[in-house]
């Protein structure tokens, strides 16, 4: 007993004398400091960031309050370049009020910006932190051997940053921003470098890397994948080569957007999953593989030279995808889906234009699309895709005829596939699952609307509330249990907050609060005011009740004859009315009582003077007009609409006596529903619609 109790206290003595050796010291920097070694409180803080980390051993913690931190300089062994700040040892530096009150500025050469004079912000060895600052006007030398890293050198990835603006500084090597190290939760802004404007060879976690410029990696220059980026936001990044976000790395869950470059305009090689690749200016990826990513509006083809898996590809000119192998993808929306390379398990439906060339296999095609050698018989059906493009409908044709070949694990929401797998970039599967929130829309009936919420998964029991209070059917209300309640003769008394909860035997799902506001037009009405949100307020034109809705409001429209005014459309032309914004423009009375009225050219019917009837943005709906004597030179003489096809644009609407010297007399693009389109001509195609998709509608 004795000798256990001797041993116990032996061991507790040896691990108090290891810890007392273990014990971190904290040491300070402010610029009022009375700068007295070893700076271990406030009233004897270091002037200056370089003199506390020379005090400190490993392990120690250096805090540093607000200031301007701009002079002074250590050149690390084996280099010339002077640092502001070497942290030469695995010490922690960190700001007390963060990056915006504590700067650690460099500096940069008169002219040539890299040179002789410049002084790089900061310089980390292995395991050292540096936490909350702003590294800016940093700099290098021209020289190889100091030609990284103008915000901040990393000797390894070991070294870690957080919580730091990284703004405004320049390499003339690799990285202008930082060469190396591990980014937690920074900014890396505005920095320019031959290779990683932003950052080269580095791991980013949670940044915002925008503004930087490269030849090379406008964003991030990753020289292999073994390099990652993730869950970061790589925005407006330029690269005069390859690589305007990223030349490759592996990215997962990323926004890269808005990037610029000749080749690869969001990403260059590497691979990429489960990201937003949108409106970069260029190809959204090239020479790259990619999966479960979404690849949206890219200005020179969503992907080029790459192997693309279970993505989602929309909106993207002039290809989807060009040169790419392409599996389990969807289709919708892009100039022309296809050109050259192979695609399997795809749906190819909505696009502008068929295919330019190469072979599909099990997949689902437009009417119009032109196929070459495939492997099997392809399916000409309507794929039945719910309005975001991706999840598709219990009665798709796509459920369950892919091809089980060549499968990445898992769809575009990361759940597993089924055998054999549906076609496009989503597995169907029967739990309930929200694809577009509440938002009210046109019913089926003048004067009806319904607060609907897009559901995927097996037909759910709803349960509807409003202002907290839960909906039954009755005389005001129908559908209440499902997921299109349906409200009869909605008006201003319906405006409120609305939320479903939806719920099958697989699982339950509960919507966010939708608040639905109403905007009133009557055009009888002698007091209108803004904005408009009751019956003796309103506005007499429907125009000016758009311009003063927000999104997700209704536009609440009485009898009347609406032909006074017009708005015009950047790079197209005059319109009675413009729905530019997601909200639903509804008549009380059905169309009947509420007609829009356009003009044709007095002179030649198609001319300068025409007035369109309506432009209807995506995600703003008309419902229950009489749109009439519209004209235009081009396309849509009665009404023109910015949507895939996807979602609905006019609901229960005449659509008569107008022309298009182009095609769609009636209608061009959109969805139509319950319309009447009758009496329209165009001078090229289409006299009723042209490129719409057409719901229960009389032509």
């Amino acid at each position: 007993m004795k000798t256990n109790l001797r041993l116990c206290f032996l061991l507790c003595a040896a691990y108090g004398g290891l810890q007392s050796e273990l014990i971190a010291i904290d040491r300070y920097v402010s610029p009022v400091g009375a700068n007295l070694s070893p700076f271990t409180d406030w009233a004897t803080a270091a002037t200056n960031i370089q003199a506390a980390i020379d005090a400190s051993a490993a392990r120690d913690q250096v805090w540093v309050t607000n200031g301007l931190y701009d002079t002074g300089g250590r050149i690390v062994a084996g280099g010339s370049l002077s640092n502001r700040v070497a942290l030469t040892t695995t010490v922690t530096v960190r700001s007390v009020n963060g990056p915006e009150e504590t700067i650690i500025a460099g500096a940069q050469t008169p002219v040539t910006t890299n040179g002789p004079a410049s002084v790089r912000c900061a310089w980390l060895t292995n395991r050292a932190t540096l936490s909350g600052f702003t590294l800016t006007n940093g700099a290098t030398l021209e020289v190889m051997s100091d030609f990284s890293g103008g915000g901040a050198y990393c000797r390894a990835l070991s070294a870690t940053l957080t919580n730091c603006i990284i703004w405004g500084n320049s390499a003339r090597g690799n990285g202008g921003g930082v060469c190396q190290g591990t980014l937690c939760n920074c900014v890396i802004l505005s920095n320019t470098a031959i290779l990683g404007g932003g950052a080269y060879n580095a791991w980013l976690s949670g940044c915002a890397i925008t503004g930087n410029l490269a030849s090379s990696g406008g964003g991030v220059y990753c020289p292999s994948n073994q390099v990652a980026i993730s869950n970061s936001t790589l925005v407006g990044n330029l690269a005069s080569t390859s690589g305007g976000g990223a030349y490759q790395g592996t990215i997962s869950g990323c926004v890269i957007t808005g990037n610029s470059s000749s080749q690869g305009a969001g990403v260059y090689g590497g691979q990429v999953w489960s990201s937003l690749i949108a409106t970069n200016n260029g190809d959204g990826v090239r020479s790259a593989s990619v999966l479960n990513c979404r690849l949206v509006r890219n200005t020179g083809s969503g992907a080029t030279f790459s192997t693309v898996q279970g993505s989602l590809l929309i909106g993207n000119t002039p290809y989807g995808a060009s040169s790419s192998t392409n599996l389990n993808c969807t289709f919708v929306g892009n100039d022309t889906a296809v050109a050259i390379g192979g695609s399997t398990n795809c749906i190819i439906w909505f696009n502008t234009h068929p295919s330019a060339s190469g072979y599909k296999a099990f997949c689902l095609l437009q009417p119009d699309e032109q196929q070459s050698t495939s492997l099997t018989s392809d399916l000409w059906l309507f794929p039945n895709l719910l309005t975001d493009g991706i999840h598709l409908a219990p009665d798709s044709p796509a459920i369950g005829h892919g091809a089980g070949i060549m499968m990445s694990p898992t769809d575009i929401d990361g759940q597993s596939w089924s055998n054999p797998p549906a076609i496009g970039c989503d597995e169907w599967n029967p739990q309930p699952l929200i694809v577009s929130q509440p938002r009210v829309l046109p019913g089926d009936s003048p004067g009806q609307a319904l607060a609907k919420v897009e559901l995927a998964g097996l037909a759910s029991s709803c349960w509807c509330t409003k202002d907290g209070v839960p909906i039954e059917d009755g005389p005001h209300y129908s559908g209440a249990h499902t997921s299109a309640l349906a409200v009869q003769g909605f008006n201003i008394s319906d405006a409120g907050v609305y939320q479903v909860v939806a719920s099958n035997s697989f699982g339950a799902v509960t919507s966010a609060l939708a608040t639905v506001t109403v905007v009133c037009v009557d055009a009888a009405n002698l007091s209108p005011a803004a904005p408009y949100d009751d019956w003796s307020k309103a506005a007499r034109g429907i125009q000016e009740a758009v311009d003063a809705a927000q999104p997700g409001a209704v536009v609440l429209v009485t009898n009347g004859l609406y032909n006074s005014g017009g708005t015009y459309v950047a790079g197209d032309m005059t319109n009675r009315l413009v729905l530019d914004k997601a909200l639903t423009v509804l008549s009380m009375n059905g169309p009947e009582q509420t007609v829009i009225e356009g003009a044709w050219d007095p002179a030649t019917t198609n001319g300068p003077a025409s007035v369109r009837c309506a432009w209807v943005a995506e995600g703003a709906v008309l419902g229950g007009f009489t749109l009439r004597g519209g004209s235009t030179p081009l396309n849509g003489g009665g009404i023109w609409s910015s949507g895939l096809g996807l979602v609905e644009t006019t609901v229960g609407c005449v659509v008569t006596n107008c022309r298009a010297g182009g095609n769609g007399g009636g209608a061009y693009q959109g969805r139509l529903r319950d319309c009447i389109i009758t009496g329209n001509s165009a001078g090229t195609n289409g006299g009723g619609t042209a490129m719409a998709v057409v719901d229960r509608c009389l032509l």
